[in-house]
C-alpha cells in the first residue's frame, strides 16, 4: 500500500438539528403554550426542509421536520380555538353582568364565585 494513499471515510447522514427543534417545539406547543412554540415549529420545520434539500444527502430528517410542522399547525389551531372559547366566555359573562345583578347561585354554578 502506498504511503500517500487516500483513505475514504464515508460519513453517515445525520438528522438535521432544525428538524429536531421543530418537532420539540411542536410538542411543546401542544402541551404547554399554544402559539409561540407552534409558530417556531412551523418556521424551523420549513428551514429544516430547505437545509436537508441543500445538504446533498449529508442530512436526513425530512419526516421529523414534517412532523414538527404538523404539530405546529395543530398547536396553532388549538390555540385559536382556546382564544375563541375565551372570547365567547367573556361575551356571555359580560352579557350576564350587564343584564342586571346576576344572582349568586348562577355565578356559583359557573364557578365564578366561591362558596360563601
Amino acid at each position: 500500500m502506498a504511503k500517500n494513499a487516500a483513505v475514504k471515510v464515508e460519513e453517515k447522514p445525520t438528522t438535521s438539528t432544525l428538524a429536531i427543534i421543530s418537532v420539540l417545539a411542536g410538542f411543546l406547543g401542544l402541551v404547554g403554550y399554544p402559539f409561540l412554540p407552534s409558530i417556531a415549529a412551523i418556521v424551523t420545520g420549513i428551514m429544516a426542509n430547505r437545509e436537508i434539500a441543500a445538504s446533498q444527502g449529508r442530512l436526513t430528517g425530512r419526516e421529523v421536520a414534517l412532523a414538527g410542522q404538523i404539530l405546529g399547525w395543530i398547536g396553532v389551531g388549538v390555540g385559536f380555538l382556546m382564544f375563541c372559547a375565551f372570547c365567547m366566555f367573556m361575551l356571555v359573562f359580560l352579557a350576564l353582568i350587564s343584564s342586571g345583578a346576576p344572582d349568586q347561585e348562577l355565578l356559583m354554578g359557573l364557578g365564578l364565585l366561591g362558596s360563601l
